[in-house]
């Protein structure tokens, strides 16, 4: 009862937050149109002046944890400030596996637990913040939607909005939108979660060709190098021991490219996500 109430009461958030950024783009246009384009009310500070601001990004300044990022607050010319730093590693602390059940839990949710099926539209490590006990959870539904009675879509083609490498082929290319589209960006999130290293990213193999992410995890897959390329704080946690813990982020793995197909047809549900994702985490 209580995470379903967090959920209407975030979605309520999410509206009001619309409301309000709505408002700011239309007073920011005002302003710099006043000074015909020569004032710019967006101010820069540098890094020593945001450490002061902080007490050198003090722990006990900290509003909100996410994946890779932590938000402090401050003072700056007698002013409060929020702050945001990103962080260069992973908690080791932090199981991976764990947050990618609670994120998955929390969009199936959002699926299924409302009369009309609600799309996050969102996912990505960048709207995940961790809470006390290192619990994750989503925020920022500014883009959520829900599906109206009798479609299965939704269609924004005019206004086709979203993070590289998280859209879904058929957002991208016709706008329509629906649950397996939520599926695609967890898929695309789980891989991130799996390997250390953004959707986006693309290296070189032996064989000198480039590679995005999910055929360069293929390759190593079939080179049977696979932990050459797994975030070694995965490595590092508690549990099973390589090679057991091998199969297991290799069952992870298939999973996340399974939500990745190019056919939403081909993906599964999120709640069916949820459940093989406990079922991994549980033979741990």
């Amino acid at each position: 009862m209580g995470s379903c109430l967090r959920s209407r009461k975030s979605l309520e958030k999410a509206e009001k937050r619309k409301f309000m950024l709505g408002n700011g783009k239309i007073l920011l246009e005002k302003l710099i149109a006043s000074s015909n384009g020569k004032h710019n009310p967006i101010r820069s500070f540098s890094a020593d002046e945001l450490k002061t601001a902080t007490d050198d990004f003090d722990g006990g300044k900290v509003i909100m944890k996410c994946l890779f990022y932590k938000l402090y607050k401050g003072f700056l010319q007698d002013r409060p400030i929020s702050v945001m730093k990103f962080e260069d590693t992973f908690p080791f602390s932090v199981s991976k596996l764990k947050i990618a059940i609670e994120i998955a839990s929390a969009v199936a949710y959002l699926h299924v637990g409302f009369s009309r099926p609600v799309v996050s539209r969102d996912i990505k490590p960048t709207t995940i913040v961790l809470q006390e006990e290192n619990v994750a959870q989503l925020f920022d539904f500014t883009l959520s939607l829900s599906i109206p009675e009798g479609e299965t879509h939704i269609n924004d083609s005019n206004r086709v909005i979203g993070t590289f490498g998280f859209m879904a082929p058929e957002y991208r290319t016709t706008g329509d939108f629906s649950e397996k589209s939520d599926v695609y960006s967890f898929g695309a999130l789980l891989l991130e979660l799996l390997t250390g290293k953004k959707i986006s990213y693309s290296s070189h193999f032996d064989d000198g060709e480039d590679y995005r992410l999910q055929d360069l995890v293929k390759k190593y897959i079939e080179n049977e190098s696979f932990k050459e390329i797994v975030d070694p704080a995965i490595v590092g946690e508690e549990g099973l021991m390589w090679p057991e813990k091998e199969q297991q982020l290799l069952i992870c793995t298939e999973l996340a490219f399974k939500c990745l197909s190019e056919s939403e047809g081909d993906r599964p549900t999120i709640v069916q996500v949820a459940k093989q994702l406990r079922q991994i985490y549980q033979s741990n």
